[in-house]
C-alpha cells in the first residue's frame, strides 16, 4: 500500500493538479469521474464494462496519493498529547467523571464480591466479568427462599443482571454512566490539583476488552433499554456517549456505538456535534468514521465560533474535512447536473452540502413507549437546516420566473476502498434504492409523505409542504422538490424529510446515506427552429 509524507503538514490552499480533471459532469462511476473499480459491486451500480477508461480502475488513478491509515492512526496516537491545549477542559472534565464513579463502586455495597464484579466492567475485563455474570444467574436461580428465578429463561436472566449492573453504574452527579466510561479509556494524561493524572491505557493495549464489553452490553439488553443507553446523556452538558467516544476514544470504541445506529450529528449543550470533536482533537480517522455513518461536514464550519485558541485550521483532522466537503460537493454537483441538465440549467449551489442516514437512528427514543414491544420505530421526519449561502442568491430571484431554487437529495454509499483514499478523491458511488428481495429492481418508497420546508419570510415563520418536481417520484436515484423563493436569507430553513427505510434491505438501510444540496437553476430557452 502506498503512503504519504507523513512529516509534511497539508495546508489547505493547496490544490491538486489533476482535480479539474475529475471535474467533468459525469453522472456515474466513483465520485462522478465515469471510473470504477473491480471491487466492491454495489447495488444499483453501473458496471465496470461501462467506466469512461476501460483498463484503469479508480485506485490506479488515484495511485500514490493512496495513504496508509494504519500509519496515519499511530502518529496521532503519539502525537495525542499535543493537542492538551484544545482539549484540556474536555479531557479534565472525563478524568473527574471516571474517578467519581469508581469512587462510587466503593459505596454501593460491603461485598467486597459485588465491589470486585463491578470493579471488573469498569477495566474491561470481559472474561473474568461474564464469568462472574454466569455465577450470578446460578445463584439466582438457586436460592432456596425465592424461587421465581427457577423459570426464568437465559436471555431474560441475562438481560435482567446487565440492566441491574447498568443501573448500577451511574454516576449521580452528572449521569455519567457505564456505557461512557468503557468509550473514554483513551484520554492522555492531564494537570489535576497540581498533579498529573496519568493516561488511562487505550483500548487496543488492553486486548480490545472495553469495547467488545460496551458490544456485550449493547447486545445483551432489550430493544427499549439498549435504546434508552444511547440516548442517555449527561445533566450539564447534554453529551451522549458518542461525544465521549469521539472526545477521548478509540477507533473500535466509536465504531460499537455506530454499530447500532445511533445519531453522529447530535449537538449537546455546548453546541458541538462529534465531528467537531473528533477534528479539534486532531482524530482524523475518526472523523472518517463519522462521516461513513452519515455525518454533516458542514458542522465542522461552526468551529470559528467556538473561539478554540488556537484554531485548529491547519490540523490534519481539519485539512482532511474541508478538503474531501469540497471534493464531495464537486461530486454532488456532477450528479445533479447529469440527472437534470437536459430539463433545468444549473446556476450553482445555494446552500452547503448535507448528509444523513437512511437509517432510523437508535438513539432517538422519543418514538418509543413503554408498552411498545416492537422493536420497529414509527416513521419520524428527520430534519435537515439548510445552510444557505446568501452570496449565491440572485438579488433579482423572485422576480425571475424562470429562475428556480430546488432541493436535490441523491442516495450514495462510501466503499470499503475510501479507508485509504486521500481527500480530495473519496470513493463514494450513487445507488439505487430498491426493495428488499426484489428481483426485478423496484424502487423503493422511502418517503412515507411530502417533505415539509419551515422558514421564514417578512418575519413570520411559515411551512410548505414540498411536492416532488419528478414526475416518477420515487425512482431510486435522484429526489427534488421546489422551494419558496421567499425566503429570508438571514435564517435557516429547516426541511423535513419523513424518512422511511422498512423495504430496504439491512445492508442498504445501514450504509445507504442521503446527499441533500439546494441549487438554483434556470429554465434553458427553447431549441431554435431551423429556417425554411
Amino acid at each position: 500500500m502506498y503512503t504519504t509524507d507523513i512529516n509534511t503538514p497539508p495546508i489547505i490552499e493547496a490544490k491538486d493538479p489533476t482535480a479539474d480533471k475529475l471535474a467533468a459532469t459525469i453522472g456515474f462511476g466513483v465520485a462522478a469521474t465515469g471510473i470504477y473499480d473491480k471491487i466492491p459491486e454495489i447495488q444499483g451500480c453501473r458496471s465496470d464494462e461501462a467506466s469512461v477508461f476501460p483498463d484503469v480502475t479508480y485506485s490506479e488513478y488515484v495511485g500514490e496519493r493512496r495513504i496508509n491509515w494504519r500509519e496515519e492512526f499511530e502518529e496521532t496516537f503519539a502525537n495525542e498529547r499535543n493537542q492538551y491545549h484544545r482539549m484540556r477542559m474536555d479531557w479534565e472534565s472525563i478524568g473527574a467523571h471516571r474517578r467519581r464513579l469508581r469512587a462510587k463502586v466503593n459505596k454501593i455495597s460491603k461485598n467486597k464480591w459485588i465491589r470486585d464484579f463491578l470493579h471488573l466492567f469498569l477495566d474491561g475485563k470481559i472474561m473474568k466479568a461474564w464469568k462472574r455474570v454466569r455465577i450470578v444467574q446460578r445463584v439466582l436461580r438457586e436460592r432456596e427462599d425465592d424461587t421465581s428465578y427457577r423459570n426464568i429463561g437465559n436471555t431474560a436472566m441475562l438481560e435482567m443482571v446487565i440492566q441491574t449492573v447498568v443501573q448500577m453504574l451511574i454516576e449521580p452527579e452528572e449521569g455519567f454512566n457505564l456505557l461512557m466510561y468503557l468509550t473514554t479509556h483513551s484520554f492522555p494524561e492531564c494537570v489535576l490539583n497540581d498533579k498529573i493524572e496519568p493516561a488511562a491505557p487505550a483500548c487496543f493495549h488492553r486486548k480490545h476488552g472495553d469495547c467488545m464489553l460496551a458490544e456485550l452490553i449493547l447486545n445483551s439488553l432489550p430493544a427499549l433499554p439498549q435504546r434508552r443507553l444511547l440516548a442517555h446523556s449527561t445533566i450539564s452538558t447534554r453529551m451522549r456517549a458518542i461525544h465521549f467516544a469521539a472526545c477521548a476514544g478509540n477507533p473500535c470504541q466509536l465504531d460499537v456505538l455506530l454499530k447500532f445506529n445511533v445519531n453522529p450529528n447530535y449537538i449537546d449543550a455546548t453546541g458541538r456535534s462529534p465531528i467537531q470533536y473528533a477534528v479539534v482533537r486532531n482524530h482524523s480517522i475518526i472523523a472518517r468514521q463519522l462521516m461513513w455513518h452519515g455525518a454533516d461536514l458542514t458542522l465542522f464550519d461552526s468551529l470559528r465560533q467556538l473561539k478554540y485558541e488556537p484554531l485548529p485550521e491547519q490540523t490534519r483532522a481539519f485539512v482532511f474535512i474541508a478538503e474531501r466537503y469540497r471534493a464531495l460537493e464537486r461530486a454532488m454537483c456532477s450528479w445533479v447536473k447529469a440527472f437534470c441538465g437536459r430539463k433545468w440549467k444549473v446556476i450553482t449551489p445555494v446552500s452547503s452540502l448535507h448528509s444523513t442516514r437512511l437509517a432510523l437512528y437508535a438513539d432517538s427514543i422519543e418514538s418509543f413507549s413503554e408498552t411498545k414491544s416492537s422493536s420497529k420505530p414509527s416513521v419520524r421526519p428527520r430534519l435537515i437546516s439548510l445552510s444557505l449561502r446568501t452570496e449565491c442568491f440572485d438579488a433579482n430571484l423572485e422576480k425571475n420566473a424562470d429562475q428556480l431554487v430546488l432541493v436535490f437529495a441523491i442516495p450514495l454509499m462510501f466503499s470499503p476502498y475510501d479507508a485509504a483514499m486521500p481527500a480530495l478523491y473519496p470513493h463514494v458511488l450513487r445507488t439505487k434504492l430498491v426493495i428488499d428481495n426484489d428481483y426485478l429492481g423496484t424502487p423503493a418508497q422511502i418517503l412515507s409523505k411530502d417533505p415539509m420546508i419551515r422558514f421564514h419570510s417578512s418575519g413570520r415563520e411559515q411551512t410548505h409542504d414540498l411536492p416532488s418536481i419528478f414526475q416518477e417520484v420515487h425512482n431510486g436515484f435522484v429526489y427534488g422538490w421546489q422551494i419558496p423563493k421567499n425566503i429570508d436569507r438571514k435564517t435557516t430553513p429547516v426541511l423535513s424529510l419523513p424518512l422511511d427505510p422498512s423495504q430496504l434491505s439491512s445492508t442498504m438501510e445501514k450504509h445507504a446515506i442521503l446527499f441533500v444540496q439546494a441549487y438554483s437553476v434556470v429554465l434553458p430557452p427553447p431549441p431554435k427552429q431551423k429556417s425554411e
